[in-house]
């Protein structure tokens, strides 16, 4: 990987509250890697809007697409939204990471943002610092 990360909107806030789970072993083990790297070099991410490095190993990614595309667009648009970056903004990771915490968990908002997600109810249930 490149000293430079690509990441999705909703991934920056799906990172926070990762505790193991996954679509399959490898998406876990990837996403593991990806966020030890993240929170050990506070790299530069650029955010997009396509498959980025935590999908890299995920089954639902198609030859560079989300089967669930339209769903994840959503999660997306309503993100960014909340952080007020848009599509190609490059920030420090730790930097993306307050904005996170501090927009949608410490605001509440993750039950509006995340609707619909199969994961909500497990990250409803995790506590995160705010930063």
């Amino acid at each position: 990987m490149s000293d430079m990360f690509f990441i999705r909107p909703h991934h920056c806030l799906c990172s926070q509250f990762f505790v193991g789970n996954g679509y399959s072993n490898e998406f876990v083990e990837n996403m593991t890697n990806v966020l030890n790297k993240l929170n050990s070099q506070n790299p530069t991410v650029k955010i997009v809007e396509h498959c980025d490095d935590i999908c890299y190993c995920c089954p639902k990614n198609i030859g560079g697409v989300c089967e669930n595309e339209e769903d994840v667009m959503q999660h997306d648009s309503k993100c960014l939204e909340e952080y007020a970056y848009k599509i190609g903004d490059e920030i420090q990771w730790n930097d993306l990471k307050k904005k996170v915490v501090s927009k949608i968990k410490a605001e509440n908002k993750l039950p509006s943002v995340c609707q619909g997600c199969s994961w909500l109810s497990i990250c409803e249930n995790i506590n995160i610092e705010t930063l």
